[in-house]
């Protein structure tokens, strides 16, 4: 096999810039023999629960097992007919168990699309694998953008990586041949070959990922009142229960059958039984929902945090804008002109350059080297080209930048977009986007930063050409006068030179801490990319004027000479283009961004760009308060807490931000009382998206960043996100207004069983009438309005909400109980039938009222309730124990059901009165 030949033929093939891969990798038959030996991953991870767990939670429940031990009481004691609420509890499990095995086979479907990649090199060919195929030894190709998902050992090449998930520290760490690299870290920027050494359970950090979710577990306030709810019933419970039955069987001497079931019913009125599954089956058909449109919830809280969400922090680069860029103008320097008259070889000719050089006899070696300053002699390069007769090309800048986008392994948008100027659409296109949450000036993974406010030589003349308007925008790029007539060509994607491509003879890879990159090319010098203010020195005006459009500047800098020093730039760097380039504004960005003004979420843009530039952007996708915008350079990272507290409350625009800024960002809004969503894309967003209430990854973006998010957008569209909310808003507000209605049975027993206890008095009601009440008045009507798009604005949390909503009707009834059972005229049976009847009445007006305002469904709902418990009571009287209504019955009925309703209104009217103020 001549892998020489398929490795340099592989379209990232590792030969673009620094010629053939350093090893072939595994065999085919060696990953076969390793997976065999158990030295391979163990499969991808499911983000979701097992089949298992969901039936164990399902099962397994303190609800259950009370709601079973009171089965069994029932059944040992031959009281048959009062058993049947645990043919609810079966049907409540068996439809919570299909829901989220629904909701589970849509997510992990979606989720295959979210799992992390590894490109291998194997048999010499660069091959893309899930990370679950990863086996030991197996040669990593790695790029920027990349999470490294196996510990390895760096075999060639440099890169630099982020290991804020390992240690917290966002600071890079440059790794060289020889360095470890830990899985659950990122490659910031860079390419290098590495050896996986640990697979599995082995790797430094194999479950890293998972820990960060359990480290920063999601605030759910419907999980955490339902949990204080179990609490809190399960304490009580239990005791009350022994108590009813000791006070029944020892002061009553109430036989076993008697004292059994009434306190049976007593501890069954006390469970919310149905809204632990009303709660889980919302989320879970909110998850499908959104898995429909190709929105991944990783966690099923999460969706309800991003409905409580009053802060939005996004990102500039690949939210406001999808990630592509377009040259919109290459502006001339002054070094430019120094190119003309120099000859060089290219590429192709490369073969005839040994004979070249000794042609070129002493004026090759009159050249010699500078020392001093790291760089060659041009006179020697023009000698050495034209000594080589066939083949030379005049030297100018835009065979400088072919040969270098032509040798860069960069590959990020801004990259993409020079390729596509420079080299044609075909040539963009070969090799595609990676993302690091890259083209920010802090996110570092291309070897382009953005435009500062201060960068170019003073003494560079500033040449530059009118574009069109910009994206649509309505952007103009400023006309000069005609003395200052531009060199550049126009900013339209073209081949500008035909000639071949330079050979590169070595590169130093971008650094988010050098902010620059540059490739040397054999006998042509060097060219620098990066941020103007490191190519370029003080930027003139009319820089900062296209800056202050929207555009994205980048420089070129040109050395006639070799350069390897990794740590600072030559003295006598020759400032060669700048390149003013535009984001796209994705479509439907204004009117996202409106509608979360409307429902009171405060949109923040964060970024590693320069003040102009993200503030133009957020003015051109509609931000309300895009001029108010902070340099964060200029703002200590170890500053007190009380500094980042007042920029958040002055600024909504975070320019030059890095990544420990962003998180500290974060959590100021947080100590500020905010719910904070933070959307990401890069591994420089790491830290915030952990930190942040609700963290959403863009799919386009880091592997790392997906992988630790709660949601995960898989069209990379983050207009999508007013969904989001919109589901959540529809648990919440669904689940708190039929919360309410099971919350008065739970309080009414508790206190009429308090009563009972007082007086010496048995539980008045009986399991088959309890059963039939969660029947008509909890499960029907909650059931079929809890899908209802109820999207209104989250007002209130949701257990003092449902409580206060439910504390009137839970204290009418048990005066009701209480009063009936003190001054009654009539028999048990009757005085029984008579309670039954005014809670049926008084639960049923706590249901109508949660479905105002009316609509055909809650219209239909509360009259097939109100036809269908009447009609039960009259066709199985026996099977409830109620007997036929006496005139004095119903005159009693009517009084007792008006004072309470009395009560109720004037209740009502307080409640109102006291939430104006």
């Amino acid at each position: 096999m001549d892998t020489d030949a398929i490795a340099n033929a592989t379209p990232n093939g590792a030969g673009t810039a620094h010629g053939k891969p350093p090893v072939v990798g595994l065999a085919g038959w060696e990953v076969e023999e390793r997976r065999q030996r158990g030295e391979g991953e163990t499969g991808a991870q499911s983000i979701t629960k097992s089949v298992g767990a969901i039936l164990r939670e399902n099962i397994f429940t303190l609800f259950n097992a009370l709601n079973l031990a009171i089965a069994i009481m029932l059944f040992a004691v031959g009281a048959y007919s009062n058993m049947l609420f645990f043919g609810i509890i079966l049907l409540n499990v068996i439809i919570g168990i299909a829901q989220e095995l629904k909701a589970k086979k849509l997510v992990d479907e979606l989720a295959i699309l979210n799992q992390p990649h590894a490109i291998v090199l194997r048999d010499g060919v660069e091959t893309k694998i899930p990370a679950s195929h990863i086996v030991k030894d197996d040669i990593l190709v790695l790029d920027s953008g990349q999470q490294i998902c196996n510990d390895a050992v760096v075999v060639s090449g440099t890169l630099e990586a982020n290991e804020s998930l390992l240690t917290g520290e966002s600071d890079s760490v440059d790794k060289v041949a020889g360095d470890e690299l830990f899985s659950g870290s990122s490659v910031v920027s860079g390419r290098c070959y590495a050896r996986v050494t640990h697979v599995g359970d082995d790797n430094y950090a194999n479950s890293l990922i998972n820990e960060v979710r359990r480290e920063k577990r999601v605030h759910s306030e419907l999980l955490d009142s339902m949990n204080k709810v179990t609490r809190f019933t399960s304490w009580l419970i239990i005791p009350l229960g022994i108590a009813l039955f000791l006070e029944s069987t020892l002061l009553r001497h109430g036989g076993m059958y008697d004292s059994v079931v009434s306190s049976s019913a007593a501890l069954l009125g006390m469970l919310p039984k149905g809204l632990v599954l009303l709660i889980s089956v919302s989320l879970a058909t909110g998850v499908i929902r959104l898995a429909k449109m190709r929105i991944l919830v990783q966690n099923i809280y999460s969706l309800e945090t991003l409905a409580h969400v009053d802060v939005l922090c996004l990102d500039k680069t690949g939210t406001l804008t999808d990630g592509n860029m377009t040259v919109e103008s290459v502006v001339a320097l002054s070094g430019a002109d120094t190119l003309s008259g120099i000859a060089v070889l290219s590429a192709a000719d490369s073969d005839n350059a040994t004979n070249a050089l000794n042609a070129a006899g002493t004026a090759g070696s009159d050249a010699g080297t500078d020392t001093d300053t790291g760089s060659r002699n041009t006179t020697g390069v023009a000698a050495t080209a034209a000594a080589a007769g066939k083949g030379a090309a005049a030297l100018d800048g835009d065979l400088l930048m072919i040969s270098y986008l032509t040798a860069s392994d960069d590959n990020n948008a801004t990259i993409s977009a020079l390729r596509s100027h420079w080299l044609g659409d075909e040539a963009a296109a070969d090799k595609p986007i990676g993302k690091s949450g890259d083209d920010d000036d802090e996110k570092g993974s291309a070897g382009i930063s953005d435009v500062p406010a201060d960068a170019v030589d003073g003494g560079a003349e500033l040449r530059t050409q009118p574009s069109a308007d910009i994206a649509g925008q309505g952007i103009m790029l400023p006309e000069l006068p005609d003395d200052e007539a531009p060199q550049a060509s126009a900013a339209s994607p073209q081949v500008r030179n035909t000639s071949q491509p330079l050979q590169a003879s070595g590169s130093i890879a971008f650094s988010s801490k050098r902010k620059w990159g540059a490739i040397s090319f054999a006998d042509a010098g060097t060219v620098f990319l990066g941020a103007p203010e490191r190519i370029l020195g003080e930027l003139p005006q009319e820089a900062q004027n296209l800056m202050r459009q929207g555009l994205r500047i980048i420089a070129v800098g040109y050395l006639p000479g070799q350069w390897s020093d990794e740590e600072q730039l030559p003295s006598n760097l020759q400032p060669l283009y700048l390149i003013a380039l535009s984001d796209n504004i994705r479509t439907r960005t204004k009117e996202t961004l409106r509608y979360f003004r409307t429902e009171g979420v405060d949109v923040k843009v964060i970024s590693g760009d320069h003040p102009d530039t993200v503030s133009a952007v957020a003015k051109q996708a509609g931000l309300e308060r895009w001029n108010d915008a902070v340099d964060m350079s200029t703002v200590d990272a170890d500053a007190p807490d009380e500094v980042f507290d007042d920029l958040c409350t002055q600024y909504a625009v975070f320019a030059r931000v890095t990544p420990k800024q962003k998180r500290l960002l974060v959590q100021a809004l947080q100590r500020a009382g905010h719910q904070v969503a933070m959307t990401g894309d890069g591994v420089n967003d790491l830290l915030a998206l952990r930190e942040a209430d609700c963290s959403i990854a863009i799919a386009s973006g880091s592997d790392a960043a997906r992988q630790i998010s709660q949601v995960v957008l898989l069209d990379s569209d983050f207009t999508y996100l007013p969904h989001v909310v919109l589901e959540g808003r529809k648990v919440v507000n669904n689940v708190t207004r039929t919360a309410a209605v099971f919350f008065i049975k739970t309080t009414y027993s508790v206190l009429v069983s308090l009563f009972c206890l007082a007086l010496n008095m048995p539980f008045p009601f009986i399991p088959i009438q309890i059963t039939l009440v969660d029947a008509f008045i909890e499960a029907w009507p909650s059931f079929l309005t809890i899908f209802e798009s109820s999207t209104a604005r989250i007002r209130g949390r949701f257990l003092p909400t449902a409580l206060r909503s439910a504390a009137p009707f839970a204290v009418a009834v048990t005066g009701i109980i209480v009063v009936t059972s003190l001054i009654a005229p009539f028999g048990a049976l009757q005085n029984q039938t008579t309670m039954f009847v005014l809670l049926i009445a008084t639960s049923m007006v706590a249901v109508v009222r949660s479905c105002i305002p009316f609509t055909r469904l809650r219209a239909f709902v509360c009259v097939t309730m109100a036809l269908g418990a009447p009609a039960a009571l009259l066709v199985l009287p026996k099977l409830f124990q109620v007997v036929a209504i006496t005139a004095p019955m119903w005159a009693y009925i009517a009084v007792a059901f008006a004072a309470a309703m009395v009560f109720l209104l004037v209740v009502s009217l307080v409640q109102r009165a006291m939430s104006s103020r």
